[in-house]
């Protein structure tokens, strides 16, 4: 076998082309940080707000399904509505026209079966919380810092 002889020169040259400056390295990891930072806080906050909804479950806090919410909203019981982003939109508009008209927070988490899960149900649309102290520990849960919290009443939870 031969060997192609390289020259100091161009061996330096192609060591040269393969480093990274030490600003665009830096660039990268705080890019690489900053990202990996959002999706763990992300990913905190939806298990905090899950872990509360089965809470809420087991203490009677909850009213699950469409009707229920929104009986529960007629009645002004509700303090927080939780929607799926997979829910029919005739449903979820049924709930949104019941919201234009109360200072009541809404958010959307998950799927249907998200939801569902929490219930042992196959698939839950709705889900209104009734008592006020778990509905703002919820709120708290999802943490300005977390990047999930959408203008106005409306809390976005990406799944």
């Amino acid at each position: 076998r031969l060997k192609k002889l390289v020259s100091p020169t161009e061996l330096l040259f192609q060591r040269l082309k393969k480093l990274v400056s030490p600003t665009e390295l830096l660039f990268q990891r705080l890019k690489n940080l900053t990202r990996l930072k959002s999706e763990i806080m992300d990913d905190f906050s939806k298990n905090r707000a899950s872990g509360l909804l089965g809470l809420a479950r087991r203490a009677g806090m909850l009213e699950q399904g469409v009707a229920s919410t929104r009986q529960a909203l007629r009645q002004g019981r509700a303090k927080l509505v939780w929607m799926a982003n997979d829910g029919s939109e005739v449903q979820k508009e049924k709930i949104v026209k019941l919201l234009k008209h109360k200072s009541i927070p809404s958010v959307t988490f998950g799927t249907c079966t998200d939801l569902g899960s929490i219930f042992g149900s196959d698939s839950v649309v709705a889900v209104a919380v009734t008592n006020p102290g778990m509905a703002s520990q919820m709120l708290a849960s999802l943490s300005e810092k977390s990047q999930l919290l959408s203008p106005g009443n409306q809390v976005q939870v990406s799944e």
